[in-house]
């Protein structure tokens, strides 16, 4: 796998096959290569970055997405080019993964909270151990979006959670009764 730039989107960081192709496409535009045919972009997925996905469903795929990539014929091939659509479905903002540093606490914590409370729609968050320290993240975020939280293991000596989140007083978290499965929490 050859390196990519610190401005090139690396595929790998989605899992959808439509993103990923359409990460490509955005890259070539800022190589100025704004057209590309489905073989070239299976061609480039595969040889730059590791990830095998046929050219004929990538083919497909765009095809069906005309709101995400431009798309024209030439030489009885379809050529495929990221929309302004397509371009922000990928951008690097669309799906951020926030890392917390250890190490700077404060302004981890504070870009936390800043990130909850941009997000629209409803925010997912996966902590496997639950905690009374995760809920005062969640009650410092001014959001009113809905909140689902998916933990492993919920640390009290109850059997079920129920917690007071000012912004958000009916919350509580399901418990299931077998011991490998998810505690999912809802309504915060």
């Amino acid at each position: 796998m050859a390196r990519t730039s610190s401005s090139e989107l690396e595929p790998g960081a989605y899992e959808g096959e439509v993103e990923r192709a359409l990460v490509v496409l955005v890259n070539s535009q800022v190589a100025s290569t704004p057209w590309l045919t489905a073989p070239e972009i299976s061609k480039i997925l595969r040889d730059r970055y590791g990830i095998g996905i046929h050219w004929r469903r990538i083919e497909s795929l765009l095809l069906k997405k005309r709101e995400l990539a431009g798309r024209r014929k030439r030489n009885r091939q379809w050529q495929f080019m990221a929309l302004e659509a397509g371009r922000d479905a990928v951008s690097k903002d669309a799906n951020p993964i926030l890392f917390v540093d250890p190490t700077k606490a404060l302004e981890a914590t504070l870009s936390l909270h800043a990130f909850f409370q941009s997000l629209g729609g409803t925010i997912r968050i996966c902590d496997p151990y639950l905690d009374t320290s995760t809920l005062d993240h969640l009650s410092a975020c001014a959001s009113v979006n809905p909140i689902r939280l998916l933990t492993k293991n919920i640390k009290t000596a109850g059997g079920c959670v129920r917690c007071s989140v000012p912004q958000r007083p009916k919350a509580g978290v399901l418990k299931f009764g077998w011991p490998q499965a998810l505690h999912c929490m809802t309504g915060i």
